[in-house]
This record gives structure tokens, sequence and C-alpha cells, in this order.
């Protein structure tokens, strides 16, 4: 069912585009340790580890999110709150109430 009365968490989900610079980070740090690239990008590890994380979202959802289709109980808290977000996008489907 699409959010339609929750602008401002489509809003905050909608500059889900950032997730891919953080991941850009991680990616061109050439071994450099979590630690040293949150720093980098002026956030704590944890903080980061989540973000990174969440650039391995399906595709599907991806969209979703930036088409504001995601389901009225997604919100960016609760999406950063999945700190062991599954990495198989069926699995991704189901605990993000996509299934």
């Amino acid at each position: 069912m699409p959010c339609s009365d929750c602008a401002q968490q489509r809003h905050r989900l909608s500059g889900i585009d950032w997730l891919w610079s953080f991941n850009a980070t991680l990616v061109d740090g050439d071994g450099v340790p979590f630690a040293a690239l949150a720093k980098h990008e002026g956030v704590g590890s944890s903080y980061f580890t989540r973000i990174v994380r969440l650039s391995y979202l399906a595709p599907d959802i991806t969209q979703a999110i930036l088409d504001g289709r995601q389901p009225r109980d997604l919100t960016a808290d609760k999406l950063l709150a999945h700190s062991r977000l599954p990495l198989t996008w069926d699995e991704q489907r189901t605990v993000l109430g996509f299934a």
C-alpha cells in the first residue's frame, strides 16, 4: 500500500541515493579501516556500517522507496534500525514488508 499520507517520511527516504556515496567510499577505500572511512564521511563507525548495508537493498525495494511506494510503516528510522538486514533480496522483501 503506498504511503500517501507520510510526505515527511517519503522525503527522508527519497534521499536514498546518498547510500551509494557511502558504498563508493568503502569500495574506493583500498583496505582503509571502517573507522577511518566513517570519519572521512563525518559519521560514526556504527552508522557508516548500517548505511553501507542499506546500499545492498534489492533494486525493486530501492525503486519503490524512491517512488514513494514503500509500505506505510517503513520509515527511515525503521530502515536504519535493521542492523542485520538480510543480504538476499527475497528475505529483504519479507523483513521490510514488500512480500
